[in-house]
């Protein structure tokens, strides 16, 4: 279930909640307004299950596998307290943060990726097109032809079948690279990446301490909390380091020690972990380095967003356009050169 669709769900239900009318008839009416979509047929599933008594947790992990298991817990223990409207508002609220996180991302590589895409398809068009056209006035004219042109004509005569090959290897090769790495060093290699490994990093650290914060704000233990945090997690690293410091906590270690020995996060955010901790304000102190960390996140995506595009385009319109231009008109300067004098 994606960001986008848990948080309609988790607005829904809070809504029908906060009502105070039996769970099983909303939702029936619900499914009918929704009629066709995921998220309504899931409704009408729940329906039929809770006319039949069965809790809504049950009835959420029966119809759906992949359901998260925070989700289940967190609808759990709102049901267990009687604050299901708070959690359901506040379920909506992480996943509409998640689903901004990675729009931000997205948008922030969109256009690079347009921009290259379109100057691959000139480049393909010069070479199939503009160059064996020159290549034909050239060899009419028997001109002299420098080194540099006579290299960029020779693409021409390389036939189609062997461009399609160089691109099947071009593609294909770190392409199979990457999907031997596995998920762990893919992580860590993305986050090597200037700027953008620290969007990511940023990015995923925010969702992690606000689910946490999230979960022990209605009632799951600290070690439960962490584990559930780090099943959610999209970030293949982040996900095997919250299972260890789950695991560190589960044998009576602390959250900050934990968090410092396994590298989670800044020295800053273990030292308020501790505070928090120590003072029983934890998930407060969470929502804060959540917070800190979505807004460096973000600051790191605009700034991206302002100076990629035109880095890329400058940097591709110098090879594609003038390295190319330029080689395939050196004849022609020569030859006005020569007139000339």
């Amino acid at each position: 279930m994606s960001p986008d669709q848990l948080s309609a769900l988790g607005q829904e239900l809070g809504a029908l909640a906060r009502t105070n009318l039996p769970l099983d008839r909303g939702l029936a009416a619900l499914a009918q307004e929704m009629e066709g979509d995921r998220i309504g047929r899931l409704c009408e599933a729940l329906a039929r299950d809770l006319g039949a008594g069965i809790p809504l947790d049950e009835a959420l992990k029966k119809h759906d596998p992949n359901m998260p298991r925070y989700l289940v817990a967190l609808v759990k223990a709102g049901l267990a307290s009687g604050r299901l409207p708070q959690c359901l508002d506040r379920l909506a609220g992480h996943a509409r943060m998640v689903h901004s996180l990675r729009q931000g991302f997205w948008q922030t590589a969109f256009y690079p990726l347009v921009v290259l895409l379109f100057s691959i398809g000139l480049l393909a068009f010069l070479i199939s097109f503009v160059i064996p056209r020159f290549a034909e006035i050239y060899r009419g004219f028997m001109m002299r032809i420098p080194t540099l042109t006579s290299w960029l004509l020779s693409l021409s005569d390389i036939s189609p079948w062997s461009w399609a090959l160089l691109a099947l290897v071009v593609v294909g090769l770190p392409v199979l690279v990457w999907a031997l790495l596995g998920p762990i060093r893919r992580s860590a290699l993305l986050r090597r990446l200037p700027v953008v490994g620290g969007m990511l990093r940023e990015a995923s650290l925010a969702a992690w301490y606000d689910l946490v914060a999230m979960l022990l704000q209605n009632g799951t233990p600290l070690p439960k909390a962490v584990e559930l945090a780090s099943d959610a997690s999209d970030d293949p690293l982040l996900h095997q380091t919250g299972k260890r410091i789950a695991a560190d906590l589960e044998a009576g270690g602390l959250l900050a020690e934990s968090m410092r020995q396994h590298h989670l996060g800044s020295a800053w955010g273990a030292w308020l972990a501790e505070v928090g901790q120590g003072q029983g304000v934890l998930p407060e102190n969470l929502m804060e380095l959540s917070a800190t960390c979505k807004a460096q996140a973000e600051n790191r995506s605009r700034w991206l967003r302002m100076v990629l595009p035109p880095l890329v385009m400058v940097i591709l319109a110098s090879v594609v356009v003038g390295l190319v231009v330029m080689m395939l008109f050196l004849p022609m300067f020569r030859l006005l050169d020569a007139l000339s004098g």
